[in-house]
Formats: structure tokens, C-alpha cells, sequence
């Protein structure tokens, strides 16, 4: 659990006065709760271990430290029922929803008291909110409680009424629970092997289509939703990125015409599929001018935040803006709210920086650490693994590494051989190839040129982009092998040497 993250929620978003740590005698009463929201809300605390030596001068895992953090977790979770949802910062459709949740409940309490006019009475508000906003859920549970009702009272009138209305809300309840089942089983098969969902694409546009239907038969907002998710996942796979983009601008227009129907289709979705799409149409400088204009809409240190950071370093490296993609990496380097990133991201980051520092040709001895480093996750469906090992041959191309290089080149050879050629990607065989014809050259720049020309000639043939569950290519192929034959060029001596 990050306890700033909770923090920062609380103090943005509590009233005021419902804050247990506004209280002018919570400080003397306890004095370590006050020290660690000040702590952690500050930014002083960037850790359990940093909150523990302050506090205790011990290690996280002391006891009594352990003991005032669970306390401490337990006061800061009963101040969320205290959050400000009534604030107009607040989408009009989310407040409501939040209401008719606390509405039930207490709907459920009175009943439990035998308090029916109350019941009844909160139960039709309810109803009226839930059809005004799409809230199937809400209309189902409260309809089917006012129905119940009727029948203690004997109105047979109102009892068919509410029952009419379970009956076809049923019916919606159906169509979007069906939605979301097609949404997350794409979502998991596209989670598999790469041969799989090649095998599959054909079957996400099936589905993608069925969705609409649903969507177009019965127009609720879980439905818009899932409509907007499942097409975005068929074009994606099926590499369709020209269509992505104009699903995109379909629903932001849909979205601004009707924002109530569409406004389960969250702003930061579109923002980050947008800013993604942009750079797998070729449009970088697009992208780069999309991110830095709505990044401000995303919560700084957010997971949505880190990751319109990694497509704006994305964006700035293939368009080859280095001095751009070293301060994306130098933003995050030094931002301590950095530690929400899983392992993962946090290796991707260190892959980008090293990236970032070789084109900006400012690599150091910190590099050594990553030459030794050989990519464990052979599953990344991100593609990244070749990535690693083209970047890991370019720095011993720099430093004039011979037997490092045909190392690192056999590498990539058996990378292809065990990897590669189930993926279809033809520009990283090629690429690879390019790689061995250098070696066979005894990486000289004029014959790797000349003889590796005409596969030079076939990669390019292929999309930049490639597939969309290729490898990634944080610098284009072309671009590394104009940078391999320029490094084979200024080490021409050594080579000769060695």
C-alpha cells in the first residue's frame, strides 16, 4: 500500500472538516499518526524505511513501527467515507452515482428496521437517478426492492409497474454483462502468445462488432464503454491504426455531444490511446505536441502519468529528438513518486535511459551494468527484449568491444532463431541479418554497406511500425544500422587492430 498516494487523495478531496487529522488535538493526542501523514503528505517520507528512521531511528521491519502504520493505514481508510463527492470538481454523473451507492445502503438499513414509507420513498429517488444516468445496476436493485414492497400493500397497479421495469432492465443487465465478458476475454487472450493472437485477430472483430450491436440496441454508458474497448483492441490487432484513430474522434465527438451516455469512457483513456495510436500512424511530432498539451489533464504521479511520459519519450526518440528524450528520462529520474511503477516499468525506464544516453552519445561507466544485463521476460508482449540486445551491441560497437560484439551478435542470432521467427517480424530479422552481414565484414563500414544493402533495402519495405504486438523499436532499425555503420566507420583502426 503507498501511503502518499492515499494521503494525497485525502487531502485533496476530504471536506475539510470531517478530516480526522485537522483536528487541532489529534497532534498531542498522537503525535506519530501526525508525524507520518505530515511526513508522507510532504514528501518528506519517501518510504517506510525514511518514516521509520525519522520516527523510531530504526528499520521498517521494527515492531512498534509496524504496529503505528497498521494503526495509522486504519485511520487514513476510515476517512475515505468522509470524501467531498458533492465538490463540482467532480464529473455530475460520478456524484450521483456515489449518492445512489450510499442510498441503498441506507435502503437497506431501514429495511431492516420495517421503515417501508422511508424505503419507498428513497427507493423511487434512487430509481429516478439510476434511469436518468444509466445506472443498470442501481435501477435493477432499487426496482426490485419497490416491487417487493408493493406486494405487503397489495397494489397490484405499482407491482406490475416496478416489475416491468426489472424485466427489461434485466434484459440490459444481460447485454452488458455479455460486453464486459468479451472485453476481458480479449484482453486475456491478447495477453498470450504472439502466435495465438495472430491466430485470433479475425475473432476480435467478430466480437467487436457483436459488442456494437449490444451498444447500438440498448445505448447505456457500461455499453459505450466496452463498445469503445473491445473495437480499440480488434483494431489494434488487426493493425488497423488508421481506424483506431478515427474510433477515437468518434467518441470524443460522441462524448462531447452527450457526455451522460459516454462518460464511463474515461478522458485519460483516450488521451493515452490517442497519444499511442499517433506514434504507430508515424505522426511523432503529432504525438509529441498531444502529450505535452494534455498531460496536465492526467494526475501527476499517477500510473496514467508515467505512462504519457514513456509514449512522449517514445515519440521524441523516433522522431530524433534526443535532448527531448533525455529530459523525459531526467523528469522521471528524479521524481520519488517513481516507486508505484512495477518491477517491469522500472526496467523499461532503465532500458530508455540507456537508450537516451547512447544517442545523446553520453553513455557512461554506468553502462557496464547494463551490457552485462540479458532479458529474463521472454513474455513481455511489449516487445522489448530485442530492443535490449540491439542497444547492448551498439555500446560495444562504441567502445570497439570485437569479441563483445560477435558475443552479443550470436545473441541475437539464436534470439531469432528461438523467437523471432514465430512472430512474423520480418524488419527485426532483417535487422539481425544486417547484424551478422557486419560480422561476417569484420564490421567494416564500406562492405557492411554494399553487401548488406539489399536486405537494408528489404527491411524497409516493411511498415516502420510493424505489427502491433512486434518488438518495439525505440529507435527505428534503419536509424541503428545508419548508427552501426558511422560507429564501424570511427573504429575502423581498432578493428583492424583487434
Amino acid at each position: 500500500m503507498k501511503l502518499y498516494q492515499i494521503i494525497d487523495l485525502l487531502s485533496s478531496d476530504l471536506l475539510k472538516s470531517d478530516v480526522l487529522f485537522s483536528d487541532p488535538d489529534f497532534g498531542k493526542k498522537n503525535p506519530k499518526f501526525k508525524e507520518l501523514f505530515d511526513g508522507f503528505g510532504s514528501g518528506a517520507f519517501e518510504s517506510n524505511a525514511d518514516a521509520a528512521e525519522e520516527l523510531f531511528g530504526k528499520g521498517p521491519d521494527y515492531p512498534y513501527f509496524f504496529q503505528v502504520k497498521s494503526k495509522f493505514v486504519d485511520q487514513l481508510l476510515k476517512n475515505i467515507v468522509h470524501l467531498d463527492f458533492d465538490n463540482p470538481q467532480y464529473p455530475r454523473h460520478r456524484r450521483e452515482e456515489v449518492k445512489a451507492q450510499l442510498n441503498l445502503f441506507q435502503i437497506k438499513v431501514l429495511l431492516r428496521f420495517g421503515q417501508k414509507e422511508n424505503v419507498i420513498w428513497l427507493a423511487k429517488k434512487v430509481l429516478r437517478t439510476a434511469q436518468a444516468y444509466g445506472f443498470t445496476s442501481f435501477v435493477l436493485e432499487s426496482a426490485r426492492i419497490l416491487r417487493n414492497e408493493m406486494s405487503y400493500f397489495g397494489n397490484v397497479k405499482d407491482f406490475e409497474k416496478y416489475d416491468s421495469i426489472v424485466s427489461e432492465y434485466e434484459k440490459i443487465d444481460k447485454a452488458e454483462n455479455e460486453a464486459i465478458r468479451i472485453h476481458y476475454k480479449i484482453k486475456t487472450m491478447a495477453q498470450k502468445s504472439i502466435k495465438n493472437v495472430v491466430r485470433n485477430r479475425g475473432i476480435f472483430l467478430q466480437n467487436a462488432q457483436h459488442v456494437k450491436i449490444l451498444f447500438d440496441e440498448y445505448k447505456t454508458p457500461v455499453l459505450a464503454e466496452n463498445y469503445y474497448k473491445v473495437l480499440g483492441f480488434a483494431y489494434e490487432f488487426n493493425n488497423q491504426f488508421d481506424k483506431y484513430l478515427e474510433l477515437i474522434e468518434e467518441i470524443e465527438e460522441l462524448k462531447f455531444k452527450d457526455p451522460e451516455l459516454f462518460f464511463a469512457v474515461r478522458d485519460r483513456d483516450l488521451i493515452l490511446d490517442k497519444a499511442s495510436v499517433l506514434s504507430r500512424l508515424g505522426r511523432y511530432a503529432d504525438s509529441i505536441e498531444f502529450i505535452s498539451t494534455n498531460i496536465n489533464k492526467l494526475i501527476k504521479g499517477s500510473v496514467n502519468y508515467y505512462v504519457a511520459l514513456e509514449l512522449y519519450f517514445q515519440a521524441a526518440m523516433r522522431l530524433g529528438d534526443y535532448k527531448l528524450a533525455q529530459q523525459i528520462v531526467d523528469t522521471v529520474e528524479n521524481d520519488p513518486k517513481k516507486e508505484i511503477l512495477t518491477t517491469l516499468y522500472k526496467e523499461r525506464w532503465e532500458l530508455y535511459k540507456n537508450f537516451s544516453h547512447f544517442a545523446n552519445n553520453t553513455a557512461s561507466d554506468q553502462s557496464i551494468h547494463f551490457l552485462n544485463y540479458f532479458p529474463e521476460y521472454s513474455k513481455d508482449k511489449q516487445g522489448y527484449n530485442i530492443s535490449i540486445l540491439c542497444l547492448q551491441f551498439l555500446l560495444l560497437l562504441q567502445s570497439g568491444d570485437f569479441d563483445g560484439m560477435i558475443s552479443k551478435s550470436e545473441a541475437l542470432r539464436m534470439y531469432m532463431v528461438r523467437q523471432i521467427a514465430k512472430s512474423q517480424n520480418r524488419r527485426a530479422q532483417y535487422f539481425i541479418r544486417l547484424i551478422q552481414v557486419a560480422q561476417t565484414n569484420d564490421f567494416d563500414s564500406e562492405k557492411s554497406r554494399v553487401y548488406g544493402n539489399k536486405i537494408f533495402n528489404l527491411l524497409k519495405k516493411f511498415p516502420e511500425n510493424g505489427e502491433s504486438y512486434s518488438e518495439m523499436e525505440i529507435l527505428s532499425y534503419e536509424t541503428m544500422w545508419e548508427m552501426a555503420l558511422q560507429l564501424m566507420e570511427e573504429n575502423v583502426v581498432a578493428y583492424s587492430a583487434a
